[in-house]
């Protein structure tokens, strides 16, 4: 059984909310959160020492020294110990000494594959999972806007050029929520996932996270909530070309439909929405 390592895992999905999560999250006082957000381990599992490789270092910007006085030990074996197996779950071993339920979140792990899920299920057999999905044309345009923002996508790239890009499995498998969900529960089973939507994190911001409180079994905080003035709500505030969401219209209905028989609500609208978008 688990000894070691995360009670629950956040695992997406990407440009979907989980900073926003992590932050309201960690208000709870039984409740322990890395103090770096998304570890990546299991996605990266090449990098042996996270202060010689160039990726981790970008990312220690983030993390400044500063906030690693608060817990030096911890950003010590989690910058300067050799990466393992080990090595993860001891990141989480003095926080459940004390008594909390602890957690992580990294939104790439729900486009891992079918062995990594295994390799996490034969650790951490009892952990709980959490997925946050958003509108896929949406959450697609997010992603495209944030690698325009950082340099990575050409932000004067025609729409044919975006389409393109959207359809690539870089991008379009963090979009592919079913295949994710059937993946997490033909390891895990059905009870330890707990599937939510970003627009209810808009729209309903205290319901959406004390139902993620009582998945994990604490206390919701209700009215107590400190709700995080800056959320994910859009990229950049505008809409999508016309012709790019038509183009992910006919990509993800198929997919949409199912969810919407199985979640109702939520998934329903985006399938409304995407029929408008072909009719």
């Amino acid at each position: 059984m688990q000894k070691i390592g995360p009670h629950f895992i956040v695992i997406g999905a990407q440009r979907s909310g989980t900073t926003w999560l992590h932050r309201v999250l960690s208000q709870h006082d039984k409740l322990w959160l890395t103090p770096v957000k998304e570890l990546h381990y299991f996605d990266k599992q090449s990098i042996k020492l996270g202060v010689l490789n160039k990726y981790e270092r970008h990312r220690a910007r983030f993390w400044s020294w500063k906030r690693a006085a608060i817990d030096p030990r911890w950003f010590g074996r989690y910058w300067f110990l050799p990466r393992g197996d080990e090595w993860y779950a001891k990141l989480f071993r003095r926080a459940r000494a004390r008594g909390k339920i602890t957690g992580e979140i990294t939104p790439a792990y729900a486009a891992m594959s079918d062995q990594k899920w295994v390799q996490i299920h034969s650790l951490f057999p009892d952990v709980r999972l959490i997925f946050v999905m958003r509108d896929p044309i949406i959450r697609t345009w997010s992603a495209l806007r944030n690698n325009m923002k950082k340099g990575r996508i050409d932000p004067f790239s025609s729409v044919e050029d975006l389409i393109e890009l959207s359809l690539k499995p870089s991008i379009a498998s963090r979009s592919d929520y079913l295949h994710a969900i059937q993946m997490v529960e033909s390891k895990f089973g059905a009870d330890q996932l707990h599937c939510c939507f970003f627009e209810q994190l808009i729209a309903e911001p205290t319901v959406f996270a004390d139902s993620i409180f009582k998945f994990l079994g604490v206390n919701p905080l209700g009215e107590e909530l400190v709700v995080p003035a800056a959320v994910n709500s859009a990229a950049g505030g505008d809409q999508p070309p016309l012709a790019l969401q038509r183009a992910l219209a006919k990509e993800y209905l198929p997919m949409t439909d199912q969810l919407a028989d199985r979640f109702g609500g939520i998934p329903r609208e985006w399938a409304t929405k995407y029929r408008k978008l072909l009719g």
